[in-house]
C-alpha cells in the first residue's frame, strides 16, 4: 500500500498586538498630584515598601 505525501504543517504567528495608549491626561494629573504629595505610585519604586519586606 502506497503512502501519500502529506504537506508539513505551517504555524502563521498572529499579528503583533498594537502599541498601549498613552495615560489620559486625567491619570497623568493624578499621578502628578500623588507624586507632589509624597504617595507610593504604580509602576514606581517605593523605598519605604523595600524596607518593611525585606528579609
Amino acid at each position: 500500500m502506497a503512502r501519500t505525501p502529506v504537506a508539513p504543517l505551517t504555524v502563521s504567528a498572529a499579528p503583533p498586538s498594537p502599541p498601549p495608549l498613552p495615560d489620559p491626561p486625567i491619570y497623568r494629573e493624578l499621578m502628578r498630584a500623588w507624586a507632589d504629595q509624597g504617595r507610593t505610585l504604580p509602576g514606581r519604586h517605593d523605598p519605604e515598601w523595600a524596607r518593611l519586606a525585606a528579609p
